[in-house]
C-alpha cells in the first residue's frame, strides 16, 4: 500500500493508515516534496510510485493533488495498481466542455472514492462523471488514543477563554466583530499568515482587533501545541465563510477527542449535526450578533457546555475516530484489490 500522507504526532491526517499498519498490512509512506508548480509534484509522485509500483498492491490517497498524471494512467489503463482516494470536496460540473470532457476521463481513474459525508455524495452524485457505485462514506475521526495521553499528562483545573485554530475559509472579520461586543470573553487566535489566498497577517492589520481577541501567528508542525491550548480552554471556535465541503471539520473532531464544546458555522457538508447530536453551538454565517451570543452563553453556563464537550467526545468513541476510519477504509481497499 502507497499513501500520499506524511508522519505527524498524531494519525489525525493518515485517515486510518496508522491502525492500517498495525493490522499487519504493509503501509509506504510517499511523502511528496514540496513545489510551487502542481504539475511538478504531480511528475515528482508519479516517478516515486511508478519506479516502486511492484512494491505495493494499491494506492491509498489523502487527496489527489499531486496525484493527477498517476490518476490519468490508471483511467487509460496504464497503470496497474488501483487507486482508492479521499475527494474533499463535492464532483461538479465544470463550466468549460473541454475540461467537463477531460474530468471525464479523469475520474475513469479512480477505483473507489471515500468522502466525509453523506451530503458530500449527494451533490456529487448530480455529476454525470461521478463513479456511481464506488463513493464511500467513510468516519473520519481523530486518534483518541494519542488525545487521551495529552489529556492525561496535561491536567486542567478551570478553563479559561475560548481557541479559534485551522486556517481554511476563516472568517475573521466575523469573529473578531462578535468579540468586540462581549469584552468580557477572551478569545486566542492561531492561525498562519496566509491561506488560500487570504492573506490573514494584512488582515488582522485592518480589523484591528479588540483588546480581548489575541492572534498568534503559527508555522510548522503546531497539532500538539494547539491542541493543548483547546483542551485548556472553555471551547472550540470555528468560524468559517461559506464553502461547498467540509471546512473546519479538523478543528471539529480534534475537539471532539479532546471532549471540548465547539461554536460553529453552520454547514451542511458536516458528517454530523453539531446542534442535534448537542454537541455545541451552530451559528449562521456571517451572524456576528449571533457569534456573540453563542460565545456567551457557553461562557456563563459551564455545566453545559461541558456536558456539550462529553456528548461530543461519546460520538467521537462511537463512529469519529481512526480505528473507525480505518475498519472502513480496510473494507474499501479490499474491495478495490478484488476489482
Amino acid at each position: 500500500m502507497a499513501t500520499g500522507s506524511v508522519a505527524f504526532p498524531s494519525a489525525l491526517l493518515l485517515y486510518g493508515a496508522c491502525t492500517l499498519e498495525r493490522k499487519g498490512h504493509h503501509v509506504i509512506y510517499h511523502h511528496p516534496v514540496y513545489r510551487a508548480q502542481r504539475w511538478r509534484i504531480a511528475l515528482d509522485t508519479l516517478k516515486a510510485l511508478w519506479r516502486r509500483r511492484k512494491e505495493y498492491d494499491i494506492v491509498y490517497a489523502t487527496t489527489f493533488r499531486g496525484l493527477e498524471l498517476l490518476v490519468f494512467l490508471r483511467a487509460l489503463r496504464l497503470f496497474p495498481r488501483p487507486i482508492v482516494c479521499w475527494h474533499h470536496q463535492p464532483i461538479v460540473k465544470a463550466k468549460q466542455p473541454l475540461r467537463e470532457l477531460v474530468a471525464r476521463l479523469f475520474y475513469k481513474g479512480f477505483d473507489e472514492l471515500c468522502f466525509f459525508s453523506q451530503s458530500l455524495v449527494d451533490v456529487s452524485l448530480q455529476s454525470v462523471k461521478a463513479p456511481v457505485g464506488h463513493m464511500h462514506v467513510v468516519p473520519w475521526g481523530a486518534d483518541l488514543e494519542w488525545y487521551d495521553r495529552l489529556r492525561t499528562e496535561n491536567p486542567v483545573g478551570r478553563r479559561h477563554g475560548f481557541v479559534s485554530t485551522g486556517k481554511e475559509r476563516r472568517d475573521m472579520p466575523t469573529l473578531v466583530k462578535a468579540l468586540a461586543a462581549c469584552p468580557q470573553e477572551e478569545l486566542d487566535i492561531y492561525i498562519c499568515r496566509e491561506s488560500l489566498g487570504i492573506n490573514y497577517e494584512r488582515l488582522f492589520e485592518q480589523l484591528r482587533p479588540s483588546a480581548n481577541v489575541h492572534v498568534h501567528f503559527v508555522q510548522g508542525d503546531v497539532i500538539r501545541s494547539t491542541a493543548l491550548k483547546v483542551w485548556q480552554s472553555q471551547g472550540a471556535v470555528i468560524c468559517c465563510l461559506p464553502t461547498n465541503y467540509t471546512t473546519g471539520l479538523t478543528t471539529v473532531v480534534e475537539a471532539m477527542a479532546l471532549g471540548v464544546p465547539v461554536v460553529c458555522t453552520v454547514n451542511r457538508q458536516m458528517p454530523m449535526d453539531i446542534g442535534k447530536e448537542r454537541m455545541g453551538l451552530v451559528v449562521n454565517v456571517g451572524d456576528v450578533s449571533g457569534w456573540s451570543k453563542a460565545i456567551t452563553y457557553l461562557s456563563a453556563h459551564p455545566d453545559e457546555a461541558a456536558a456539550f464537550g462529553h456528548n461530543g467526545r461519546r460520538l467521537a468513541e462511537t463512529m469519529y475516530n481512526e480505528k473507525q476510519c480505518a475498519a472502513v477504509a480496510e473494507t474499501i481497499l479490499r474491495k478495490a484489490l478484488k476489482g
